[in-house]
């Protein structure tokens, strides 16, 4: 094979190369986009991600940064964060339909509840997210498994003189998101967010109830009764 020939073919392989990654960067600010935008219309507040990865063919994906900001009416930057998840789909589901996530991990995923007078900041958002239509069009998303572990909780109560307390919370896995009814990728994601809101929303008034001790109890007592 010739110089040229050769020289051809690299700069080919070059080319290929540097529209594969200029593709995948755009796909993957696209999504981001669209994730960050409906998002945050369901939830009635800001929803932001630091960082999304899918491959286009490998099958795997990763979520840093994801951000839901607290609602109107609430202090502090964030109800929840995660700082990391994973997720498995076979090779090229990016480009079928429905597109089927294997499962979605999320890992160091932070909470911050506050508990007032008028409600809680995760109660807010869950209303935003059942007052929300979401929209049917474009193709399906189902995700078969979604596993959260270590998750940490803070609790703060406003007009309670207490210290901010912190939980563990416990390890959750729910399947078939998406499976039954409409499949949209809107409506998907706002059952998994609403999922995941309303697993750790329990899981902290349950902590709360049972570990949070008597002096605790007798400060929040009247506020818990009141709301749930």
């Amino acid at each position: 094979m010739g110089s040229k020939a050769v020289k051809y073919i690299l700069f080919l392989v070059i080319a290929v190369v540097i529209v594969w990654f200029i593709s995948s960067f755009s796909l993957n600010q696209m999504i981001k986009s669209q994730i960050e935008e409906a998002a945050s219309e369901m939830t009635g507040t800001e929803v932001t991600i630091d960082r999304l990865s899918l491959s286009l063919l490998g099958g795997t994906g990763s979520v840093s940064g994801f951000t839901i900001a607290n609602p109107e009416g609430f202090d502090g930057d964030h109800a929840l964060s995660i700082e990391s998840a994973t997720l498995r789909m076979e090779p090229r589901a990016l480009f079928s339909d429905p597109v089927v996530v294997k499962s979605v991990e999320i890992e160091e995923l932070s909470i911050s509840y506050q508990l007032s007078t008028s409600g809680t900041n995760f109660g807010q958002i869950r209303s935003n997210l059942e007052d929300h239509t979401a929209d049917q069009e474009g193709r399906d998303l189902i995700i078969e498994r979604l596993l959260m572990e270590e998750t940490t909780a803070t609790l703060s109560v406003d007009g309670a003189d207490l210290d901010q307390l912190e939980f563990t919370l416990s390890r959750i896995e729910r399947t078939d998101i998406g499976r039954e009814g409409d499949r949209s990728l809107e409506t998907t994601l706002m059952e998994l967010l609403t999922i995941i809101l309303s697993e750790v929303d329990d899981e902290v008034i349950d902590q709360i109830r049972e570990e949070a001790g008597s002096r605790i109890l007798d400060e929040i007592e009247g506020l818990l009764d009141g709301l749930f």
